[in-house]
């Protein structure tokens, strides 16, 4: 009798999620690693993709080793991943990690997560400002250069398409204060 119930339960739920009326492809959720990284500190912070089960959006998994609170970080319906950037900004001896991601589409523009170590305690995440500057549309690019993350994008003036930008291209550079990065004027 459970079985009876279990599969007309599931069949109930597979016709709720699937109007088409074909199979669902079944997907199993997998975590594949994408970064290992050693901090100066010798501690391990673990940067891990996870996929699977209907899910079309992306989560990415930071697990740490050998920290006080070995607790992990889900940065859930994240863009596709690019890349990972290691730093120390503000120049306390403990890593920060720049995780960056990047949109499909015309605007391409990516997206950065950022994360601290607490003095090896835990992960703390570091704020982000919003950017609204204007002839922004995207098609960013970050990378760490000494102290300070910098953006980098084309420039667009009013009314252009994504395309064809002609207001040639902008640098902005960021400092890390406490957990917050800060735009440098």
């Amino acid at each position: 009798m459970k079985k009876i119930m279990m599969s007309m339960i599931l069949g109930f739920l597979i016709g709720i999620n699937n109007l088409s009326g074909s199979p669902l492809p079944f997907r199993p959720v997998q975590e594949t690693v994408i970064k290992k990284i050693k901090t100066k500190t010798n501690k391990l912070i673990t940067i891990s993709l996870i996929t699977g089960s209907g899910a079309s959006a992306n989560t990415i998994k930071i697990s740490t080793k050998g920290f006080l609170k070995d607790v992990p970080v889900l940065i859930k319906d994240a863009d596709p991943f690019k890349k990972v950037l290691v730093g120390d900004l503000d120049k306390n001896g403990f890593d920060e990690i720049y995780i960056i991601t990047q949109s499909a589409g015309s605007g391409s523009d990516e997206t950065v997560y950022g994360y601290t170590s607490l003095k090896d305690q835990q992960l703390g995440k570091i704020s982000i400002p919003k950017l609204t500057e204007k002839g922004y549309m995207g098609h960013d690019d970050f990378s760490l250069s000494g102290t300070v993350l910098k953006r980098s994008y084309p420039v667009y003036k009013e009314k252009e398409a994504s395309c064809c930008p002609s207001g040639g291209s902008k640098t902005l550079t960021y400092t890390l204060k406490n957990t917050q990065l800060m735009l440098s004027k």
